[in-house]
């Protein structure tokens, strides 16, 4: 597999209870952008964030050869950087 791979999470609108006191359900999901197709997603751990959550889903996929992008928050974790080749950032 080869191209474009989008990481990103989201929040399901309404995945929450505010009477119940049910968190909201966060989800980290590997995009094929050419393809236009789901590679897969995790949830993230309660009381977590996508830090976490990104390196589970990167270990699940096999992605050499491709091209990951992610915002900010997702980079920000340990296993990002280990995959990036010497002089990126």
């Amino acid at each position: 597999f080869d191209g474009v791979i989008a990481i990103d999470g989201k929040t399901p609108r309404g995945s929450f209870d505010r009477a119940s006191g049910q968190s909201p359900l966060h989800m980290v999901h590997a995009w094929a952008v050419d393809q236009r197709l789901l590679l897969g997603q995790i949830a993230t751990d309660a009381k977590s964030n996508e830090i976490t959550a990104v390196p589970k889903l990167l270990a699940m996929l096999s992605l050499k050869g491709c091209i990951v992008t992610a915002d900010a928050m997702s980079k920000a974790g340990p296993r990002f950087r280990q995959a990036q080749p010497d002089g990126m950032a």
